[in-house]
């Protein structure tokens, strides 16, 4: 049992900026994690084929999933996964698109995570960008940018957007991290007191 086919890289390219202790809060949907994952015999080099479905339970969601990876390019990694949770009278769909490029001292990804229902005014759309640079063995720069959105029909909801630039420095056992992030539209909402700004600052030692 684990994380389904599509909840495995639902993870953004901005690494959930919109959340992760960002000091935000945002609505994200993804599928079960309680689902039979299985991954099919490799059919060629740098193809990874995964499928998974959750039974769910008495009155809980059943869902079904798959995903297929692509890492035959030096540097590349592609991910596209799709999962249907169904429940009575209602089907949603899950769609996770990821893209990746290093080259150099620099790594660029997009993501786009989508949840799409048939009845209601709860679909979701996350899209991510994250430009990570590594200056030295010790020290990387990393500025990822994210936009959601939340409901197809209302017109009070606008998009939630975020920012986020971290610094990381690796000496050793020890990781110093800093980071600033902001948030406009928090709560897709554009009162004042939904744009809001976070710093932090982090520690952490291996033995």
């Amino acid at each position: 049992m684990g994380n389904s086919a599509t909840t495995r890289i639902d993870t953004t390219a901005a690494g959930d900026a919109w959340d992760n202790g960002s000091g935000f809060t945002a609505v994200s949907s993804s599928e079960s994690t309680n689902a039979l994952v299985y991954t099919l015999p490799t059919i060629m080099d740098g193809v990874t084929l995964v499928g998974s479905y959750s039974p769910g339970g008495a009155g809980g969601e059943s869902a079904t999933a798959w995903r297929v990876g692509y890492s035959g390019i030096e540097g590349l990694s592609l991910d596209y996964a799709q999962g249907e949770t169904e429940t009575v009278g209602s089907e949603a769909t899950t769609t996770t698109m990821k893209a990746s490029y290093a080259y150099s001292s620099f790594t660029v990804s997009y993501s786009d995570n989508n949840h799409d229902k048939d009845a209601g005014t709860t679909d979701e759309d996350v899209t991510s960008w994250n430009v990570a640079y590594t200056v030295s063995d010790n020290l990387s720069v990393t500025y990822g940018s994210e936009e959601l959105t939340f409901g197809q029909t209302s017109s009070s909801n606008v998009a939630a957007e975020f920012e986020r630039i971290k610094v990381t420095y690796t000496a050793g056992g020890m990781t110093l991290t800093a980071s600033s992030a902001t948030g406009d539209n928090v709560s897709y909402s554009t009162t004042a007191t939904e744009d809001r700004e976070v710093w932090a600052l982090g520690a952490s030692f291996a033995f």
